[in-house]
């Protein structure tokens, strides 16, 4: 008989003597819990990570150009970012804000 076979089965005999069947289906269980569950989480983690990265960028209202990072103006056009970010101003009455359209039929 193979030694490391007849090792294993003395050590299995000795955990479901010592701790019971009990044991033996909870460690199991707990196995294919971290097996099934650490993937949800790094899935979790990736999707926390790519939100905080597109977070960082900036799109400039005067240009269209994309950037990265916290400069104060445009790195194509020159534009002021804090100047777009201060002339955001929203009103308190937002019925006065829409705008009325009526449907009409193409002949």
């Amino acid at each position: 008989m193979n030694k490391s076979l007849f090792t294993y089965s003395i050590i299995s005999f000795l955990i479901i003597f010592f701790f019971g069947f009990n044991f033996l289906f909870s460690l199991l269980g707990n196995i294919l819990i971290l097996l099934f569950l650490t993937p949800i989480l790094l899935i979790g983690l990736a999707f926390l990570k790519i939100n905080s990265f597109k977070s960082k960028f900036k799109v400039c209202t005067n240009c269209g150009s994309t950037m990265m990072g916290d400069s104060k103006s445009c790195l194509y056009c020159g534009s002021n970012f804090s100047e777009f970010e201060n002339n955001k101003t929203y009103s308190e009455n937002a019925s006065s804000e829409t705008i009325e359209i009526e449907a009409e039929e193409i002949n």
